[in-house]
């Protein structure tokens, strides 16, 4: 019923007023080759992405017929992105959120064709099994999606790209939130700098065994603030790629990796972003106790709370529902009534002054990247040693811990300008401790 499509509903999204010749053949399935038209499935499915079961539209019809333009831009990134993460995986809006962003994901969400972080946080969204059950009835899936939805303008230029991406970020009155993505002259000196050096660092990598998750490549993604030039000192994350990658996978599962046979020890750098912080400011900060320790407070609920300071959001005003969950309350309201969010802020804020004034955050992710950087390419190319990077820690083998934990505190005392608390977590602590011991 929802595959059939008029051809009054096809001319609104540009397709049936089109001469014969443009038009995607359909003797098979998807669009012909060089064709530059969504097929007539894929037009199905953008219109049935706002209407219910029953072909009613879940908001008024006026929005429907203003949005349908964006459906069909808007569901086949949603494909792609579970092609490439997993459909569990969230995807983060790229580009400002404008009215008809919040109206499309409203009218998905209501027909149950997407979930919100936090339930209202429409930047990040992740499809359903609904959506897919939908996409399925009109032949659609997110490995065939290409066949049937021509490339965007914006797809084909960023992926243009390669391992290296610049993204817009903007001043807004809660801090710095990141847009869209910025096409980048790849010949640049900088620019050429930093490809090689990601090609190279992932070309050692494929030479590993890692397993369970296989072979993976990397890219950067930095930042460029609004009305200043490229320096390359904002962002600049070192990111897997590919779905369900190492550094998707929980704690747990990344202790079971394995790098050329050998066990391995996570290293991790304790408050990495409250440590770069103070350093930026010359406050100091005693690292030899946890700082996310408070009394009477769990300690994932503060841990949580800090690194929401480091990112685009800033401190949290309401609690989140994935710290809800993660601390086993049944939602945001349970946890609030537990631990009042004011009560929280004002405790961390007595402990940390530095936490009350504004942060540049995406350069503090520079320093951190810079320092995980530093330490896995010198681990690599200077001693041959494999070492995974996620975000501020490090997998190297068990038997090569006393080495990167110098060459971690090195490059993070050379590029931060202080010494970081480290620690150091396997699957088997008792061997771990053997190794140290006997290194």
């Amino acid at each position: 019923m929802l595959a059939m499509i008029s051809d009054e509903r096809a001319s609104r999204f540009g397709q049936a007023d089109a001469p014969e010749t443009d038009r995607p053949h359909h003797d098979g399935p998807g669009l012909s080759a060089g064709a530059c038209r969504p097929s007539a499935q894929a037009i199905a499915l953008a219109e049935a992405f706002l209407l219910d079961f029953w072909g009613k539209p879940a908001i008024d019809t006026l929005t429907v017929t203003a949005l349908r333009p964006l459906s069909l831009e808007f569901v086949p990134e949603l494909l792609d992105n579970i092609r490439r993460s997993g459909r569990k995986c969230w995807w983060h809006k790229d580009g400002w959120i404008d009215h008809q962003w919040l109206g499309l994901v409203l009218a998905a969400h209501r027909l149950g064709y997407l979930e919100c972080g936090n339930g209202r946080d429409f930047s990040r969204i992740r499809a359903t099994p609904a959506f897919l059950a939908l996409a399925a009835r009109h032949d659609i899936s997110p490995q065939n999606a290409r066949l049937h939805f021509p490339p965007t303008k914006i797809r084909e230029k960023v992926s243009e790209q390669g391992p290296l991406y610049v993204k817009e970020a903007r001043r807004s009155g809660h801090g710095i939130r990141i847009g869209g993505a910025i096409a980048i002259d790849n010949q640049e000196e900088t620019a050429r700098r930093l490809i090689i050096g990601i090609d190279k660092f992932s070309e050692f990598l494929g030479e590993q065994r890692v397993e369970p998750f296989g072979a993976t490549s990397f890219e950067r993604t930095f930042f460029q603030l609004e009305g200043e030039p490229l320096q390359w000192d904002r962002g600049g994350r070192i990111a897997a790629q590919g779905a369900r990658n190492f550094q998707q996978a929980s704690a747990r599962a990344r202790r079971r990796i394995t790098i050329n046979g050998e066990s391995i020890v996570e290293i991790d750098v304790v408050a990495c972003g409250l440590s770069i912080a103070h350093a930026l400011t010359g406050t100091p900060i005693d690292l030899s106790v946890d700082p996310y320790v408070f009394d009477g407070l769990p300690r994932k609920l503060i841990k949580a709370f800090i690194v929401e300071k480091f990112g685009p959001h800033g401190l949290p005003r309401a609690w989140r529902w994935e710290i809800a969950r993660e601390l086993r309350f049944r939602n945001e309201k349970a946890l609030q009534e537990a631990y009042p969010i004011k009560s929280v802020r004002r405790k961390i804020r007595q402990r940390f002054p530095l936490l009350s004034d504004p942060v540049d955050w995406t350069k503090i992710q520079f320093l951190e990247s810079q320092a995980l950087w530093t330490t896995i390419t010198t681990l690599a190319f200077d001693h041959g040693i494999p070492a995974l990077p996620v975000h501020d820690s490090i997998i190297i083998p068990v038997s090569q811990v006393d080495l990167a934990g110098d060459v971690l505190s090195r490059c993070f005392r050379s590029i931060v300008g202080c010494s970081p608390r480290l620690r150091f977590s396997a699957a088997n602590m008792h061997a771990l401790e053997e190794q140290i011991h006997t290194a």
